[in-house]
Formats: C-alpha cells, structure tokens, sequence
C-alpha cells in the first residue's frame, strides 16, 4: 500500500554466490627413492551459485623435485591461468559453473628425491574469490618412501686354485 506522505524505503538485499565443491585426490601408496610419481586432482562444484576465479592450490612437499602439472577442464568448467606450470607450487585458476556441470583435473608430476624417507603427504585445497565461502581441501594421500639400493658388488674366481698363506690369489670384482 502506497505511503499517503510520499515517503519511500529501499531495502538492499545482498546476493551473493554460494559454491559448493568436491574435490578427490589420487595418489601412489608407495613409491622408491629416486622414481618418477604422480598425483590426480578432481574438483568441481556441485553448489547452488557459481564460482568465479577460483584458486586451485597444491603446495607438493619438498622431498619432490622436477615438479610439473597440467590442468584439463571438462564440461562447463574453464581455466582461467594455470593450464601449464613447474615448481612445487601448483596454482589453477579456473570458473566453476553452478550445479556440477564440469570438473577440472589437474595431474602432478614429480621426482621423489633420491634421499627421500618417511612419507609423502599430500593435500590440495580450492579458494573461492566469494569472500563468504571457505576454503574446500581435498582428501590427504600420503605416499610411503621406499629405499631401493643400486649397488650390487659380484666377487668371482676360479675355484679350481688353492690359495697359499702370503701367496697371490686371482679373482674378479665388478661393481654395478
């Protein structure tokens, strides 16, 4: 009903967008000191609002060197930056349409360093630019380093020979 004075009110509603990820992490349950290995990342958004520049993060554990990813997009997803990169800090930026319509993949690969031990955990998290929404983070893998010694010491000689005290004796060695 209309105000006989003339007075008017406005009323500010914010909007704001509410996205709701999902992520899955894949990960080697071991690996040997000095092999090649790599991580699987699945995210997507299976909330009510879009998300727009989300920040796809991984920091890999420093026990990994030559470190690489790639992302894919599939769907309705698409990258923003990030699609290619090195270094132990992976970061993708990519728009997530509302209501599971896409999912970005990001693969991790990477060199367990050749004195590694212990395990390799694992854990990447998904920042929203909505300052409303907090931080999603994937499941923890965790990769067990396995020691696989290189050296093999072969001692060979003829058996048919006796050996004298302070005489000479013959045989081969090779080292691989």
């Amino acid at each position: 009903m209309p105000d006989p004075n003339g007075a008017t009110s406005t009323v500010t509603i914010p909007v704001v967008r509410r996205p709701f990820f999902s992520s899955l992490k894949q990960a080697p349950s071991s690996a040997v000191a000095g092999e090649e290995i790599s991580f699987i990342v699945r995210t997507g958004n299976t909330g009510l609002g879009d998300a727009l520049n989300a920040r796809f993060d991984d920091f890999v554990a420093t026990s990994m060197t030559n470190v690489r990813w790639s992302a894919v997009a599939t769907g309705k997803v698409n990258i923003v930056s990030g699609v290619t990169g090195t270094g132990n800090t992976v970061s993708v930026i990519a728009n997530y349409p509302a209501g599971d319509t896409g999912h970005l993949f990001v693969t991790i690969t990477g060199t367990v360093s050749s004195g590694a031990t212990g395990v390799i955990p694992n854990t990447g998290r998904i920042t929203p630019s909505e300052t409303t929404v907090a931080p999603s983070f994937s499941n923890t893998t965790s990769t067990l380093i396995r020691s696989s010694p290189g050296l093999i010491i072969d001692k060979s000689g003829p058996l048919s020979h006796t050996a004298t005290a302070g005489g000479d004796r013959l045989h081969d060695s090779s080292v691989q």
